[in-house]
């Protein structure tokens, strides 16, 4: 049931043991820190008490819809993705529409954070407020739409993808993520971020 337009839950997926958990959120978080863009503001802001690199392994990646996803409002289909920066070194957020933010949200979260980094290329399933980890090397150097259409074909047509291409593979850091064969999250270096974790998509 979806509270005030949020499901007032964040899946929280560990790379690095493959585990995750679902954690909770109070609805004063919600009003205090609006939209997938306040909420990520906010998690970073919280998890660190001092300066890290955006390629250490303690950076986390959160992936957060808004308020408004999913409901008959025009514009409102935002993904913000957070973390910090590799392009600047400070918190950093890139935003991308189309089906992925409504889409999170109907599978039962809020937001995603992803902490940690996986051996292999790996790519995560969420479904039904389930998180699954899954192997990624047949798609590790495949360009983002490549990528999606695969992925399509694997998990289902009416799965909605993020991914990275090779510049996100290679650390370039001002890679993008896309989504919806062509749209783009396109500021501060959130693919490179994906690709140091070797999370190839969600």
């Amino acid at each position: 049931m979806i509270k005030g337009g949020y499901r007032l839950k964040i899946a929280v997926a560990n790379l690095a043991n493959r585990e995750y958990k679902v954690q909770e959120v109070e609805e004063d978080f919600a009003i205090e820190n609006i939209g997938g863009r306040g909420w990520g503001a906010r998690i970073i802001y919280d998890s660190f008490s001092q300066r890290i690199d955006a390629f250490d392994p303690m950076n986390r990646l959160v992936i957060a819809s808004g308020p408004l996803s999913g409901l008959l409002v025009p514009c409102s289909g935002k993904l913000s993705i957070s973390a910090i920066s590799p392009a600047t070194g400070l918190y950093g957020d890139s935003n991308v529409g189309g089906g992925f933010a409504p889409t999170l949200k109907r599978a039962g979260f809020d937001a995603l954070i992803v902490d940690g980094v996986a051996k292999e290329p790996t790519y995560i399933l969420i479904e039904d407020g389930w998180v699954g980890f899954k192997d990624a090397k047949h798609l590790w150097g495949k360009f983002t739409m490549d990528t999606e259409a695969a992925l399509k074909r694997d998990e289902g047509r009416e799965a909605s993808i993020i991914a990275i291409g090779p510049a996100g593979e290679n650390l370039v850091k001002i890679a993008c993520i896309g989504s919806d064969f062509g749209r783009q999250a396109g500021r501060t270096g959130m693919g490179a971020v994906m690709g140091h974790k070797r999370l190839k998509a969600v």
